[in-house]
């Protein structure tokens, strides 16, 4: 029965809820506005976080496509270019300051060696100027010391150890005089002996200078004038005083008596040091040293006068025009006098006789020279034949 009941009130209710739709439906058409608000009330919460999600998709879309168009921009060849130019300009400007350091550092190395080379020449200089006094002290004194020996007695006597010592610095200062005397050798020869003599200045200096061709080998010249000096065999020496200070050094003490043709005679203490040497070019000779001249003239009366003397001779083998050796030897001497500047002559002789002085220095050794230079002649021609 119930069941029957309900059945049969189904249909009812459903007539109902039909007639109920239909009045909400009229409603909504009579009022649009109403039902639009109706409907966006109830709009669910989902949909509109859907809404926004999707509209903040839209920006970020839309900001993405911003940054691509500014980078694209920045991309472009002008700003590749200004780039480049902008990292040249830097790594220039770091070479510059690296070399400007560097020069800045070698300007600091430069100033340093200017000091210290200033330093050094104005040390070198004082040197110079106190070797130089030295050595006018020593001149001085060995000039006193010459004529305190010379004077002392007619007997001839060897000079010091200190003045023999000083004139063989003296000496070694002059080595380059050989280096010049071999370059004048290699000038053509328009004889086979020539001899000057020349005057240096007012003063009386004489330089004597012989060139010469000789028929003899240098090894045997040069042992034999050797030999002749060692031994103090020279003819036209009174008396001869010589010591070995080494093997090629010699200290000489020779008194020579000389004739000229004014009808003087003049006798000439000598003291001096003589020192050979083998060069590349030859054998060589170099003498340093002083004499006393005493001079007794018919015209004048007897006088005295005080020399230094400077000599070198050079000799070499002498070649012929296809470069072979000729067996004979090519030799130079060179001497020359010069007035001692310590010694005052004038308390000896008057100045108006500085021109006999003159005279009597060129002759005298004029004949001394080619007596010497004879004797050794002589003395090779008799060891050919013996």
């Amino acid at each position: 029965m119930d069941t029957l009941d309900h059945c049969l009130s189904k249909p009812a209710t459903s007539n109902l809820l039909s007639a109920s739709k239909k009045r909400k439906q009229e409603a909504l058409a009579a009022h649009p506005s109403q039902n639009r608000t109706e409907v966006k009330k109830k709009q669910p919460s989902w949909l509109k976080r859907k809404q926004e999600l999707e509209a903040l998709r839209q920006q970020t879309q839309a900001m993405e496509t911003r940054v691509v168009y500014l980078e694209m921009k920045q991309s472009s060849p002008n700003k590749n270019l200004n780039a480049f130019n902008v990292q040249k300009a830097k790594s220039s400007a770091l070479v510059e300051k690296q070399r400007c350091i560097a020069a800045q550092n070698e300007n600091m190395q430069l100033r340093a060696m200017l000091q210290f080379y200033t330093r050094q020449y104005e040390a070198f200089q004082m040197a110079i100027a106190s070797g130089e006094y030295q050595l006018k002290e020593l001149q001085s004194i060995t000039s006193g010391a010459l004529r305190v020996e010379m004077g002392a007695g007619r007997q001839l006597r060897a000079c010091g150890t200190q003045v023999f010592d000083m004139m063989e610095r003296r000496l070694d200062t002059r080595f380059h005089e050989l280096e010049y005397a071999y370059r004048a050798m290699q000038q053509p020869m328009i004889s086979t002996d020539t001899e000057t003599i020349q005057t240096r200045n007012e003063r009386g200096a004489v330089e004597f200078t012989r060139l010469e061709l000789l028929p003899f080998e240098e090894e045997a010249i040069s042992s034999t004038m050797w030999s002749f000096i060692e031994e103090g065999r020279f003819p036209d020496g009174e008396q001869s005083i010589v010591s070995r200070r080494s093997d090629d050094i010699l200290a000489v003490n020779t008194r020579v008596a000389v004739q000229i043709d004014c009808g003087s005679m003049v006798t000439i203490d000598t003291h001096g040091v003589v020192k050979r040497f083998m060069t590349g070019e030859g054998y060589a000779v170099l003498m340093e040293g002083y004499s006393e001249w005493t001079v007794d003239s018919p015209a004048s009366g007897m006088w005295h006068h005080t020399t230094r003397e400077g000599g070198c001779f050079v000799m070499r083998d002498y070649s012929v025009e296809s470069g072979t050796s000729s067996g004979i030897c090519q030799a130079r001497s060179l001497l020359c006098l010069y007035p001692d500047e310590n010694y005052d002559t004038t308390q000896s002789y008057p100045r108006s006789e500085e021109n006999s002085i003159r005279e009597v220095v060129i002759s005298s050794y004029s004949q001394l020279i080619k007596s010497r230079h004879q004797f050794v002649q002589n003395a090779l021609f008799d060891t050919i034949r013996s």
